[in-house]
């Protein structure tokens, strides 16, 4: 504990440069192959898995994910529990922000900007009961088509650079959230996805 203290933001500093550093699209897509890269969960999950239906194959699988809450009903639901949630989700983000050295009327600012951002995620989000079904979740989609779905998140560029140009198909589990992804990646400031 002590170790990890007295290195502060040192180990992310090289993340938060390539951040910094982000002035367009495919630098902000970049920086999604490398968070992805590292395990952070920025704005879908990829991974491998069995086919679904055809076990014995493997494929990979493309989710909605990115949200700071595990589920999008922490954002959108009026229950009191989500609503407790969200009271004390925005002070977590203020105070994350402000440990990474943002001054505080800037760091809840810009905490209330992460929020909106997200909100607008968990909008597009499939939800739990949908998500068991496995005909909603099975479309396999061409690279081609993925890319049709989904242009501004370069698809074949990210593939490449993750180390899998060949794959020929996957599995898109929420087309609906690509194709709402893709149209937040040009309406959302490139400020405001560098604070997400």
């Amino acid at each position: 504990m002590k170790h990890r203290n007295a290195l502060g933001l040192t180990p992310l500093s090289p993340y938060l440069w390539q951040i910094a550093g982000i002035s367009n699209l495919t630098d902000l897509n970049n920086v999604v192959t490398e968070l992805h890269r590292i395990g952070v969960g920025v704005l879908f999950d990829i991974g491998v898995d069995q086919d679904a239906k055809a076990s014995e194959h493997y494929i990979l699988y493309l989710g909605q994910d990115g949200l700071g809450m595990p589920d999008s009903d922490y954002y959108l639901k009026d229950d009191a529990e989500s609503k407790r949630v969200r009271k004390a989700y925005l002070p977590y983000v203020t105070d994350i922000l402000a440990l990474s050295g943002m001054k505080a009327s800037e760091a809840k600012t810009s905490a209330q900007k992460i929020f909106a951002l997200e909100t607008k995620l968990a909008k597009l989000w499939m939800n739990k009961v949908e998500r068991r079904e496995i005909e909603k979740i099975y479309n396999k989609k061409s690279v081609t088509e993925l890319n049709k779905l989904a242009p501004s998140l370069a698809f074949p560029a990210y593939l490449k650079s993750a180390g899998v140009p060949q794959v020929k198909s996957l599995i898109v589990m929420q087309p609906k959230y690509f194709k709402g992804l893709n149209a937040l990646m040009s309406s959302v400031s490139i400020e405001d996805w560098k604070l997400y």
